[in-house]
């Protein structure tokens, strides 16, 4: 486990208008690539294109043991919340760009991973992201 995301999340809140921390975005991916949503959901709340965003993170289907959902059932239900997040990606209208990388890394492009690859620990941090 990386805590950094954690620690710099605790930065962000602490400051009096925690969307002007430089590292406020950089903290989204951060908790994005380490899966912690409802951290991530946290602060998109409190941007203006986050009542989309937290959409549509509240909707990606989560695997668990305790579901009753088998395997092949969550692949289905990933693969058409993903394709519901390129549709929207290709329509999107965002006030900020930030908003459409987060969308990017939802869907699984490629060019946003590289593009944040840096907030990646090791590399298999990155690669268990994508």
């Amino acid at each position: 486990h990386f805590p950094q995301p954690v620690e710099t999340l605790n930065d962000v809140l602490s400051f009096e208008e925690p969307m002007e921390h430089p590292k406020f975005w950089d903290c989204i991916v951060s908790l994005l690539f380490q899966g912690q949503i409802n951290e991530a959901l946290a602060l998109l709340k409190i941007t203006p294109d986050g009542g989309e965003l937290c959409s549509f993170l509240e909707k990606m289907p989560l695997l668990n043991n305790f579901s009753g959902h088998s395997l092949s059932e969550f692949k289905i239900s990933w693969s058409m919340w993903q394709e519901n997040c390129k549709q929207n990606l290709e329509s999107a209208n965002f006030v900020l760009d930030q908003s459409v990388d987060i969308l990017e890394i939802l869907c699984g492009t490629l060019d946003a991973f590289i593009k944040y690859k840096d907030l990646a620990q090791t590399w298999y941090h990155l690669m268990t992201s994508y």
